[in-house]
C-alpha cells in the first residue's frame, strides 16, 4: 500500500508537468504478492519494466538460466515461477495493462561451481558461485565485452 500510494503522489505532481512516471519492479512470487498493489501501480506509471533477471543463481543449489523465458520440465511448482512467461502472465492477470509492460533481461551471465564435471546441463548440482567475470570483477557476473 505504501508504494502504491508513493506511485499516486509522484503521478499528480508529475503529470501536470508532462512528466512520464515508470517503475522496474521484480518478478518473484512472493515479491509481486507482498510488494505490489498491480492493479492499482498501473493506474499511476506510463510504463512497468519487469526484472526478469536474477531468477536462479548461486543461492540455489542447481543451476538454472537467471533470465529463463519458460519453466523447464521437472521444475516443482514454486520453481515453475521463475521465469519470463509465468512472470508477464502474472502481472497481467492481476490487472496490468499489457501495453504498458516493457520486459528487462540481462546482458551478463552468471557462474556457478559445478560439483561434478560429468553434470553440466541445467539442473545439474552446484556447490555455489564461479569465479569473477575478467572484465566486470564482480563475484560471479561475466560480461560480454563488445
Amino acid at each position: 500500500a505504501l508504494f502504491t500510494t508513493f506511485l499516486r503522489e509522484l503521478s499528480e505532481k508529475y503529470r501536470p508537468l508532462g512528466l512520464m512516471l515508470s517503475v522496474a519492479v521484480g518478478v518473484g512470487a512472493s515479491t509481486i504478492e507482498n510488494g505490489y498493489e498491480i492493479d492499482k501501480v498501473t493506474q499511476y506509471v506510463e510504463y512497468i519494466n519487469l526484472m526478469t533477471y536474477d531468477l536462479h543463481g548461486s543461492w540455489e543449489d542447481i543451476v538454472g538460466h537467471h533470465t529463463a523465458l519458460l519453466p523447464r520440465n521437472g521444475e516443482d511448482v514454486e520453481q515453475a515461477k521463475l521465469n519470463v512467461k509465468w512472470a508477464i502472465n502474472k502481472w497481467v492477470e492481476s490487472g496490468a495493462q499489457r501495453e504498458k509492460i516493457l520486459l528487462g533481461l540481462a546482458s551478463y551471465g552468471r557462474s556457478l561451481t559445478l560439483t561434478s564435471t560429468s553434470q553440466t546441463t541445467i539442473g545439474s548440482p552446484t556447490k555455489g558461485a564461479g569465479d569473477e567475470g575478467k572484465v566486470i570483477k564482480v563475484f560471479y557476473i561475466i560480461s560480454l565485452q563488445l
